[in-house]
């Protein structure tokens, strides 16, 4: 899910977030600040930062391999 566009929680919920989110598989969600609190407590965030000289540093929280 693409959410740069939502403009907030009820809007989240019109698109059936929930199914996706809890249903079977793997949801991506892009852009999910605006929707943290409602995300499952088990989630993988990846942050992917762009350095000054267009390096990138990818962050991993949530996942123990």
């Amino acid at each position: 899910m693409d959410l740069y566009r939502i403009q907030d929680e009820e809007e989240f919920f019109l698109l059936g977030a929930e199914d996706l989110l809890y249903g079977e598989g793997v949801c991506l969600v892009e852009w999910y600040e605006m929707v943290d609190s409602f995300l499952p407590a088990d989630k993988i965030t990846v942050e992917i930062r762009i350095g000054e000289d267009q390096s990138r540093t990818v962050i991993i929280e949530g996942w123990e391999p």
